[in-house]
């Protein structure tokens, strides 16, 4: 009697081993990356799993995700070397900083398209679900070169659009819209390469972004120098960074300067009144003017009111919240101005 509970505990081993045996046996040979139905050099494929089939389905994409992110990743690693190598000019130095940022940010929202979930799988041991999504290389890639045609025909156009405007301003918004163009081309021969090694060149369609950032920076430096003007408590700081922003979108200041930042800035104490804290309320008028032509093309117009331990706290805390505004302010109406969005 003493060894009826060892049997049954030697019992529940064997049948609890056997059951793993018996789920092992039927587990499909994609859970752990082998598919002769979708062969690597055919496909590319992600596997995923989840308590339920939709978030398994989901962590399938995400695998696939993976791959295109490591692998562009390395592409733009690539082409940031190349661009390195052909100048040194400091305004090419900061537009490549930028452009590795913005690079990165499309890099991080790469959308699969034509990839199709080809397998499911329920472990009846665990319960969790298992997904195989894929996708096919050669339809994948002829969908690419088609986008890839038609969006390196758009840069062209709009480069030629440029060299024939007669007005800066025209030739500006026509240069960003090859360049943006052209970047979009470079995320589209990354993909390529990641699905059809063989036929993509991210360093020539590189180059050709380079170029026109490039042309870009000249003509912006030559035509769009700005000229920043205020007044008030901590204008040379409030200015400095309004210039900081400025850059990120290639302007620079300088003896040709057309376009004009003009205004006031004030600091005064405020209410309400408190034992403990001290409140400053902070505003700016500022008045955008495009010098050749007299033209106004912006307005900023900003009030906010800030509370510290201190006085010289709260108005450092203010200062920050108007710089906040002012450079958010100035450089989307700027970048508008020029680029037309």
């Amino acid at each position: 009697m003493k060894n009826i509970p060892l049997i049954s505990c030697c019992l529940l081993l064997s049948i609890f081993v056997a059951l793993e045996a018996r789920s092992a046996e039927r587990r499909p040979k994609w859970v752990d990356g082998q598919s002769l139905r979708y062969p690597e050099m055919t496909y590319l494929t992600g596997v995923g799993f989840g308590d339920d089939r939709r978030s398994a389905e989901s962590s399938a994409y995400a695998a696939l995700a993976r791959i295109f992110r490591s692998e562009i990743h390395a592409v733009t690693q690539e082409s940031e070397s190349f661009r390195q190598t052909e100048s040194s000019r400091e305004a090419t130095k900061t537009d490549r900083k930028l452009d590795f940022k913005t690079r990165t940010a499309i890099r991080s929202q790469v959308v699969l398209e034509q990839v199709k979930i080809a397998e499911h799988w329920l472990d009846p041991f665990s319960k969790l679900h298992y997904v195989l999504a894929v996708l096919d290389r050669n339809k994948a890639a002829a969908a690419l070169r088609r986008a890839l045609l038609d969006i390196e025909l758009e840069a062209k156009t709009w480069s030629e659009r440029a060299k024939k405007a007669e007005r800066p301003l025209l030739a500006a918004k026509a240069l960003h819209q090859a360049l943006r163009a052209s970047r979009q081309a470079d995320e589209y021969q990354a993909k390529l390469r990641v699905i059809a090694p063989d036929e993509a060149s991210p360093l020539e369609e590189s180059a050709m972004s380079a170029d026109l950032q490039d042309q870009l920076n000249q003509l912006l430096n030559t035509h769009f120098q700005v000229e920043i003007m205020l007044e008030g408590p901590h204008a040379a700081e409030v200015e400095a960074g309004i210039l900081e922003s400025l850059n990120r979108i290639g302007l620079t200041s300088g003896p040709k300067a057309n376009l004009a930042v003009a205004g006031v800035i004030r600091f005064e104490k405020t209410g309400p009144k408190s034992p403990v804290w001290s409140f400053v309320r902070w505003s700016t008028r500022i008045t955008l003017t495009e010098k050749k032509s007299g033209q106004v093309f912006g307005s900023i117009r900003r009030t906010g009111r800030e509370g510290q331990l201190s006085p010289e706290e709260a108005e450092q805390k203010s200062l920050a919240a108007l710089q906040s505004e002012v450079n958010k302010g100035i450089g989307k109406t700027v970048f508008q101005f020029i680029f037309g969005e």
